[in-house]
């Protein structure tokens, strides 16, 4: 037994997907942030979780000749990056081995490619959620959380950002600071502004979204002219009001404040709309890369019918009905079909229709009418597929299975559970998210009857 604050000393014998380092100290184990293998390190306990302990890192003893200098001074504290003290190229190394491990560990027949990685991997990110709070102090503070915690870490800057945003970040708080708005505490459960989201398109155009806990906005003229003056790339401004005491950002009601409540973005040829709740990928060179390289996997002839599920606002359907005859999109978020339709009416695509409809129930239904499909595509959430949606996919038996990802370990669960029907060759991955621990992975699967 370990007690909070005990300092311990050991080498780091693997890091885990989450990003941590693991250490065995006798019989536990000590998870270390910022750490690399084969480094001896000195740390402290902080937690303890179901599995060993979390420590904060002391001192590096020995380093790893693969520790490079770090840039932000906040990585310390800030739980946004995992590993900006590690060179890229053994980033995506990991990356790779991790997915090799899994793929090992279900004894699926699968190759690894090697992680596809960006040139230079900072100012991706194409979406901010900058939260606000207040410290022991009462003193106002904002920036992002520290890991595994809900303790805000006051932040000036962020490296995966570009400077427009970055300069629009420090203008923000600016503006929240002059015009006095009172920000919500956690822990009174009091207070207004909650966080500002600001989405970004390829012309450099943002939408922002002022998150508060309730409709009534004082000061709201002078908040607005102040955030615009000097600003003209802030195209939209939008109210949206979560008076839940949730770690969900956003709430249900929204209020235009400033433009047209969303922006517009081009991805693959094809123009998108957004909105402050739009899924959308973080990371647009990236997403294309991705994109591309899953359509063509796929070797669509133009006669095929497709179930897009988890479709979101129709980013893959809308690319996928430029090479089949008929795409069915599958999404339960109902403003998310509202924005798919709008996509769809925006690119005068006629062969895609959106259907709002918990994917796996959805699948069942065609199932239970024999309902032919040549491609079922997923994209679900780190959770991975639940068991009615893979019986129902299993029943439905569609030729092929195009399965992206952005969590590893349950793509390779799902897969083992259709390995008897499905056969698959090779597994992509993709670094949608750089200097943090998530890379994304798309694997074909193909019926074994018809391979």
């Amino acid at each position: 037994m370990l007690n909070k604050k005990t300092k311990v000393k050991g080498e780091i014998l693997h890091i885990e997907d989450n990003g941590l380092g693991c250490m065995q100290v006798k019989k536990d184990k000590v998870y270390v942030k910022q750490v690399l293998v084969g480094e001896l390190v000195e740390a402290t306990i902080t937690k303890k979780i179901k599995d060993g302990y979390i420590a904060d890192l002391l001192k590096v003893v020995k380093p790893s000749s693969i520790r490079t200098k770090v840039k932000c001074q906040y990585f310390t504290r800030c739980g946004s990056c995992s590993y900006l003290h590690m060179l890229y190229p053994f980033e995506l190394k990991m990356k790779t081995d991790q997915v090799k491990k899994l793929v090992e560990q279900y004894r699926l027949p699968l190759q690894v490619s090697n992680c596809e990685g960006m040139k230079e991997p900072y100012a991706y990110r194409n979406k901010l959620i900058l939260s606000f709070g207040k410290n022991r102090k009462n003193e106002v503070v904002s920036g992002f959380y520290e890991p595994y915690s809900h303790k805000l870490v006051n932040i000036g800057s962020c490296l995966l950002h570009d400077k427009k945003t970055n300069d629009l970040f420090t203008h923000m708080k600016e503006c929240v600071k002059k015009c006095r708005i009172d920000v919500y505490d956690e822990a009174t459960k009091r207070g207004f502004l909650k966080h500002i989201q600001v989405r970004e398109n390829q012309k450099g155009e943002f939408l922002v979204t002022i998150v508060v806990a309730d409709t009534e906005f004082k000061g709201k003229k002078k908040f607005l002219d102040m955030l615009l003056d000097g600003h003209p790339e802030i195209v939209s401004v939008v109210q949206n009001i979560n008076n839940r005491h949730t770690v969900v950002v956003l709430g249900n009601q929204e209020i235009v404040m400033y433009g047209k409540g969303y922006i517009e973005d081009t991805l693959c040829g094809l123009t998108f709309r957004i909105s402050s709740k739009s899924f959308y990928q973080i990371n647009h060179e990236q997403c294309e890369k991705l994109y591309t390289k899953a359509l063509s996997m796929l070797k669509l002839k133009g006669n095929e019918t497709v179930v897009d599920t988890y479709s979101g606002i129709g980013t893959i359907s809308l690319l996928l009905a430029k090479q089949a005859k008929k795409v069915y999109g599958v999404e339960i978020n109902a403003q998310a079909v509202k924005d798919a339709n709008v996509n769809k009416e925006l690119n005068d695509i006629k062969n895609v229709e959106f259907v709002c409809s918990d994917s796996g129930e959805y699948m069942q239904r065609l199932a239970r009418v024999k309902q032919p499909i040549d491609v079922v595509v997923m994209d679900p959430a780190r959770d991975g597929a639940d068991k009615n949606f893979i019986d129902a996919l299993l029943s439905l038996k569609p030729k092929h299975i195009l399965y992206i990802s952005c969590n590893p370990e349950t793509q390779m669960r799902d897969i083992k559970q259709m390995s008897r029907t499905y056969g698959c060759k090779r597994v992509e991955l993709f670094d949608m998210f750089p200097r943090t621990s998530h890379v994304e992975a798309v694997v074909l699967l193909s019926r074994k009857d018809i391979e």
